[in-house]
């Protein structure tokens, strides 16, 4: 078995959290959610979320068994974990924005979500156009809900 140096004990959580990130996009692609995202990871690692928690902040370190537990549950080669991989590097600004629009998504209901992916969808068809993705030109975007005309 290989000793865990503390290069290594630090290079290990580092691809840790690459691979959570990795996870976590895919996850909020697929399902618009950031909820559970966290106890998600460990069920997949095959963990306890307070395991994963002190993984994560270093308090543990991921040792040999545990490393090849993560790989076989993410069906990565062996020696994974133990290799540099880098992560997408965001900037704080798109971080930013990003955790404001996790913290809209959230708060939203059903309409504001289905309105807000709408947008989303459309800014991203025509990255340019973004400013036009709700009205048309000259008009602000809104995401006030519309409502259906009164039948009567």
């Amino acid at each position: 078995m290989r000793p865990i140096t503390p290069e290594l004990a630090v290079l290990r959580r580092e691809n840790l959290i690459v691979l959570f990130h990795e996870f976590a996009s895919s996850r909020v692609q697929a399902d618009g959610s950031t909820k559970g995202l966290q106890t998600a990871f460990a069920a997949e690692m095959q963990v306890s979320p307070s395991l994963w928690s002190l993984l994560k902040s270093g308090q543990r370190q991921v040792g040999e068994k545990l490393a090849r537990q993560v790989e076989v549950a993410f069906k990565l080669p062996r020696g994974w974990l133990d290799e540099k991989h880098e992560a997408v590097v965001v900037s704080d600004a798109k971080a930013s924005f990003l955790e404001m629009c996790s913290v809209i998504w959230d708060g939203a209901g059903a309409q504001w979500r289905r309105r807000l992916m709408r947008m989303a969808k459309k800014a991203s068809a025509n990255p340019r156009g973004v400013f036009d993705v709700a009205g048309s030109e000259g008009q602000e975007a809104s995401l006030a809900p519309t409502r259906s005309p009164a039948r009567g």
